[in-house]
């Protein structure tokens, strides 16, 4: 095999160990999305199976309480019966007291009418007994005048006399009786008339009475249907939630199943991806071009400006090499995503951003040049995603990169890195839910000889 073999086999190798790089990492990718999604319907499914535990409490305590109106229902049925008879008997009684007061007006109306009947033969007898006194008076001056012959007579004058007054007081007693009856009767006739006219009132209450009673006792009725109805309806939810919590126990366990399985491949996919990273590392060797290699180079180029910059401010003592060195982070209030300030920031922000830059439009696909400390912080990132935070914390993950910690898997196997160069293939966090493949050519930043950190080349393939 010659030379030119050789490195076409090596291009190729490393060719296909990008593109099964970037294809382990896709898988790694969608197994992570796919874990974070039954992860959350998990949490659905256990939120669900807690709501239709309570539906079935709540579904219970329903059915005791359709229960209790039932037997509420039947013993208030009952006790609705009982007062139908007594409302039924009271019905009949007003009936009874009304046509008695009607009656009782009639009998009053008809003894007025004797009363003064009787009243008028009283005067009568009253003018008989004037005329038999007037006699008993003409009799005994009569007997006085025939003298001895008119002795007998004369006692029957008197005796008839006698019996004209008595005649005359009996007359007069009654008459005196008679009027106090007519006053009394008149009295009655009123009190008759009132209760007439209440009777009369009752009467319609009555119908209405017995009306509304058969109204009760027809909702009674209908409510009793309801009930029953809400009774079966119970019954149908229950047995439903029972078999609904039956299924979701199931889809969490077979969740929790799947996850755990998800789980156990990722350390297989992870240790695949090492080992094609390290593929695609032996294939980047000094003296043999691949397509990695110009990113490589960059990496390396980007690593020694920060290195040169660093020594030179320590030498101009624009700062210490114990600042440089200080990895102390202090928050900055108010930002969200946190974002943290360090000693040696002023120096990055001052001088990193002109290379940085320029690196990043050397080569076509790079999406990131800039370099981190040996703890993943990146403190000065590219201008594009350098904005001031604003208040929405997704758009500030998206365009807010800077002053951060990047302490994840992959920024700190390139932050600790000391081989002369590392290639990584991962999923980069864009914000916002999305997310690039990327690869990623890393180098280590010395500052008078002491490890500090790395550039950090990502770009498309």
């Amino acid at each position: 095999m010659t030379d030119s073999d050789l490195l076409s086999t090596i291009n190729k190798i490393a060719v296909a160990s990008g593109k099964l790089g970037v294809q382990i990492v896709e898988l790694t990718g969608n197994l992570d999305s796919t874990t974070s999604q039954i992860s959350e319907k998990s949490n659905r499914l256990r939120e669900f199976d807690s709501i239709s535990t309570k539906l079935q409490s709540v579904n219970a305590d329903i059915g005791d309480a359709a229960k209790d109106i039932s037997n509420s229902i039947g013993s208030a049925s009952g006790k609705i019966e009982i007062a139908d008879e007594s409302i039924h008997d009271s019905i009949k009684s007003l009936s009874y007291l009304t046509s008695s007061a009607g009656g009782l007006g009639i009998q009053i109306t008809t003894f007025k009418d004797s009363i003064e009947k009787v009243g008028s033969i009283a005067k009568k007898i009253g003018v008989i007994a004037k005329q038999t006194n007037l006699l008993a008076l003409n009799a005994t001056i009569e007997a006085v005048r025939a003298g001895e012959r008119g002795k007998g007579f004369a006692v029957v004058a008197d005796e008839v006399k006698t019996l004209s007054k008595q005649a005359s007081d009996a007359a007069a007693t009654i008459d005196k009786t008679l009027r106090d009856l007519d006053t009394i009767t008149g009295r009655l006739m009123n009190k008759g008339q009132i209760c007439a006219e209440q009777a009369e009132k009752f009467g319609s209450k009555t119908s209405e009475i017995s009306s509304m009673s058969v109204h009760v006792k027809e909702m009674i009725s209908s409510i009793k249907k309801v009930s029953k109805n809400i009774s079966n309806s119970v019954d149908s939810i229950g047995r439903v939630t029972s078999d609904t919590a039956h299924q979701i126990g199931r889809l969490v366990d077979n969740a929790a199943e799947t996850n755990k399985v998800i789980e156990q491949t990722k350390p297989e996919l992870n240790k695949l991806l090492d080992n094609t990273q390290e593929l695609v590392g032996l294939t980047a060797i000094d003296g043999i071009e691949t397509l990695d290699t110009p990113y490589i180079g960059l990496a390396i180029e980007l690593a020694q400006q920060a290195q040169n910059t660093f020594e030179e401010c320590i030498r101009r003592g624009e700062i210490t090499e114990n600042e440089v060195f200080d990895f102390s982070y202090e928050k900055i209030p108010g930002t969200n995503p946190a974002q943290f300030s360090t000693p040696f920031i002023e120096i990055t922000d001052t001088y990193f951003p002109e290379f940085q830059e320029e690196i990043s439009k050397r080569l076509p696909n790079i999406v990131a040049s800039c370099c981190c400390d040996i703890n993943g912080y990146i403190g000065t990132h590219m201008k594009a995603v350098s904005q001031p935070q604003s208040d929405d914390p997704e758009w500030n993950a998206q365009h807010c990169r800077n002053r951060k910690m990047y302490d994840d898997p992959v920024g700190l196997k390139s932050a600790k890195n000391q081989a002369k160069f590392l290639l990584q293939i991962y999923r980069r966090d864009q914000g916002g839910g999305e997310f690039i493949i990327v690869k990623e050519a890393t180098a280590p930043i010395y500052i008078n000889g002491r490890h500090w950190g790395a550039s950090r080349i990502n770009f498309t393939t």
